[in-house]
């Protein structure tokens, strides 16, 4: 049961103090059952309490308390209606709080409506003011050599900032940096935050551009001075009172000032709502920027989380501010497991070279042993990479192993040196005359073809036989997941329906042909000792399985 205390000259619930202004003689405070803010989920049972005043003009306090009703923890979630803005923008020395410093500030002071007052300065950064950087915001180093430092000016800044909401376009990237720097002087600046570019993203939906300059054009404001803190401070405030003004702005507002909601973590291209779409399931997601091209690729065991998980730790390095600036879109497909998500981001990765992944990105062909027959008639061996269409007679992660078991079968079985392509054609030695006392009837011209072909047929039959079919969970119940491995390389994988006939014939050509790579082979072999041989098809090729 909910319990409400009156103190003398105001009501009060719990414990800590929210301020509300006092409208028509009631108190207005909603409450819901659940954990999501009021307002943000339809299901939810919304319900409004009415405190009346216990008299005269005063400004009320309420609060938070957390009580339990029907099993369900019932929360009084409050927004107060006289919130005030302080809305930033700040010049630097570059784009990362850990390796630039501020050279100017500009806080514009609002309620909402109105602007209440401004503040500005110069900032003496203590370091040099790279001249492409000072070619944006025109601030020289001659211009702050006499200005303030940060920690000079700390004290009332903060005093400003704080009670207040923090907005600012691009929130993250001007947040990161007051942050530190009152970090560095002792502050413990934790404030509700809003950008103003997913801000005007929510209420503007359809515009071609959310920049600062491209929403001044749309609102018709005036920017005297871009790319100057005040300026442009003042900027963004008038853009933000006009979208306070927006039919859905007070839910957007109460969204974006719940603190379980990341909202202003997000990059400022992508709409919340994609990444809530996102299911909590194994697969491969990527990033896309304004060109449609493909910067990063993952895989994850929860897709959702792990693509969130990019916007809310370590969003204030230079590096983070620009891939989050870069992501206009968001693309995903299911892997059923961990098996299938890794061979797939590493084709995809191979296939894009996204410009944010580090790993995976060198194509490294596997080497293998071919054979073929030459003009005069005789079955030649030699080793080649191997390509997405080749089909080896043995796969080896490295020309130099290929080329040993090469010369291994070729002294064991009599053959050519010369032919298989281990001694140069115009070398006079073939078989190590020298240790083996052997002489090559290839190179005497007293072989014949027929009976030399038979020896290289048993030195392939000798050679290491890796064909096998891997089988795994599918996306759904409905399907399984297979990877095709034939004389050791990767062919094909895929997923097919439970109901297909278990044939290679039947399988093969419902599978997609991949890549073999030195890194798909090393991600097999990783899964490869937990494999269990569940049978067998046609020709020796083993069916083995992976439960995850």
């Amino acid at each position: 049961m909910m319990k409400c205390g009156r103190s003398p000259g105001f009501p009060r619930f719990g414990r800590l103090p929210i301020r509300l202004s006092e409208q028509w003689q009631e108190y207005g405070l909603t409450f819901f059952v659940g954990t999501t803010v009021a307002g943000t989920a339809p299901d939810f049972n919304r319900t409004s309490l009415f405190i009346p005043p216990s008299g005269g003009n005063h400004q009320s306090v309420a609060n938070v308390y957390v009580c339990y009703w029907s099993f369900q923890i019932l929360f009084l979630w409050l927004i107060p209606l006289n919130l005030e803005f302080a809305i930033v923008d700040i010049e630097t020395t570059g784009g990362s709080p850990a390796s630039s410093s501020m050279v100017e500030i500009g806080v514009v002071i609002s309620d909402g409506q109105k602007v209440l007052e401004t503040f500005q300065t110069l900032l003496n950064p203590g370091r040099h003011i790279p001249w492409n950087v000072s070619m944006i915001h025109g601030i020289t180093d001659e211009m702050v050599v006499d200005a303030p430092r940060f920690e000079d000016v700390a004290d009332y800044l903060f005093e400003m900032l704080q009670n207040r909401v923090f907005v600012a376009h691009n929130a993250s990237f001007d947040f990161g940096f007051v942050k530190k720097e009152l970090q560095t002087v002792g502050y413990d600046f934790a404030p509700k935050k809003i950008c103003s570019v997913r801000f005007a993203r929510r209420l503007e939906k359809g515009l071609k551009s959310y920049s600062l300059k491209s929403l001044a054009a749309y609102y018709q404001v005036v920017n005297p001075r871009a790319h100057r803190a005040l300026a442009d401070a003042e900027t963004t405030a008038e853009i933000f009172h006009r979208l306070l003004v927006k039919p859905d702005a007070e839910l957007a507002l109460k969204e974006f000032l719940n603190q379980k909601n990341r909202e202003s973590t997000l990059p400022p291209n992508i709409d919340k709502q994609v990444l809530k779409g996102l299911p909590g399931k194994p697969g491969v997601y990527w990033f896309l920027n304004k060109q449609k091209q493909v910067i990063y690729v993952g895989k994850a065991n929860d897709l959702r989380s792990r693509v969130i998980s990019h916007f809310t730790k370590g969003t204030h390095t230079k590096d983070k501010q620009r891939f989050h600036e870069n992501i206009f879109e968001v693309g995903f497909e299911l892997s059923g497991n961990e098996l299938m998500a890794l061979l797939l981001e590493n084709e995809l990765i191979k296939k894009h070279y996204p410009i944010h992944n580090r790993l995976n990105k060198e194509f490294l062909l596997n080497h293998g042993l071919y054979s073929y027959t030459d003009q005069a008639g005789y079955l030649r061996l030699m080793t080649g990479e191997t390509g997405k269409w080749t089909n080896p007679l043995a796969t080896f992660k490295s020309k130099s192993e290929a080329m040993h078991i090469l010369l291994k079968i070729s002294m064991q079985h009599g053959l050519c040196l010369k032919l298989n392509g281990i001694f140069d054609k115009d070398s006079k030695l073939c078989r190590y005359q020298g240790t083996q006392k052997q002489h090559c009837l290839i190179c005497e011209d007293k072989a014949d073809a027929n009976t030399y072909n038979e020896q290289v047929s048993l030195a392939i039959a000798e050679l290491p036989q890796e064909n096998y079919m891997l089988k795994t969970c599918g996306r759904t119940d409905e399907e399984v997941g297979l990877v095709w491995v034939e004389h050791g390389k990767i062919r094909a994988c895929g997923y097919v329906e439970n109901s297909t006939a278990w044939e290679p014939e039947t399988l093969l050509p419902l599978l997609k042909t991949y890549y073999d790579t030195q890194d798909s082979q090393s991600i097999l072999r990783q899964f490869l000792p937990k494999a269990v041989q569940i049978g067998a098809f046609a020709g020796g090729i083993k069916l083995l399985e992976i439960t995850f």
